[in-house]
């Protein structure tokens, strides 16, 4: 009911199909979908929607096999940027 509220889709209405995202990918430059992912983590920053304790993965939270006297805080092994390059890199193969 979120998602649907979120997106605007009434209730009768079904969702988008799972690969809309995929295929519109491939029909706008990378910089379009760097540009817009910026602008959207930007907006959660400033919401205070984004902290920096948990880890997930497709939303999908991660659990840690490890003590809580052990945590550390770690910052990402590479940058967006390279992210979107690896990706790229791996698309065109």
């Amino acid at each position: 009911m979120d998602i649907l509220y979120f997106i605007g889709y009434d209730i009768d209405e079904s969702l988008p199909w799972h690969s809309t995202v995929s295929r519109t990918r491939q029909l706008y430059p990378a910089t379009v979908f760097e540009s817009l992912f910026d602008k959207v983590f930007s907006m959660c920053v400033d919401k205070g929607m984004v902290s920096g304790h948990t880890q997930a993965l497709d939303s999908a939270p991660i659990k840690a096999n490890a003590s809580m006297e052990s945590l550390e805080l770690k910052k990402p092994f590479q940058s967006i940027k390279n992210h979107f390059e690896n990706v790229d890199a791996e698309n065109q193969q």
